[in-house]
């Protein structure tokens, strides 16, 4: 396969940076780079390992991007936000701001013109509010969904 097909493959991109969308990319980045052990009993996982010793060019090549419209943990704490953002990057994943226009089988294209080929693609947005929703005579957040007080 040519290099620019490779490279597509080795590419995951997640989009939704929202709990869900977090962890998939931390988890997906210990795959990856590091050796796992099973928190219960402390036994080292092969198939992490087999990873970087079996294929070490794939490993290396492999690419975790997180693409969110706003920030990464947008309903968390700025400080918890601020960390989770620190080690994905750390970590080696790419973070892009950025809202998805279109989805193909091979690339996704955002609103800003950026393609992004991939290999495999997982959507984790969050839901909108519904026209139900929408349609209430209450106070909403300027994201759409009711707005509530701390009591």
């Amino acid at each position: 396969r040519p290099l620019a097909e490779w490279q597509r493959l080795l590419h995951i991109v997640i989009v939704g940076g929202g709990p869900t969308g977090v962890e998939v990319a931390g988890e997906l980045t210990d795959f990856v780079n590091e050796v796992a052990v099973c928190m219960t009993c402390g036994m080292v996982l092969s198939l992490v390992q087999d990873l970087r010793r079996l294929y070490p060019d794939r490993a290396r090549a492999m690419r975790i991007t997180l693409v969110e419209a706003r920030e990464v943990l947008g309903s968390f704490d700025p400080s918890l936000r601020e960390y989770a953002a620190r080690k994905l990057v750390q970590r080696g994943v790419q973070l892009r701001k950025g809202v998805v226009k279109t989805v193909t089988a091979q690339e996704i294209t955002l609103t800003d013109g950026s393609v992004l080929p991939f290999g495999l693609c997982i959507w984790s947005t969050g839901v909108g509010p519904t026209p139900f929703i929408q349609s209430l005579p209450f106070a909403k957040t300027s994201h759409g969904r009711l707005a509530v007080d701390s009591q």
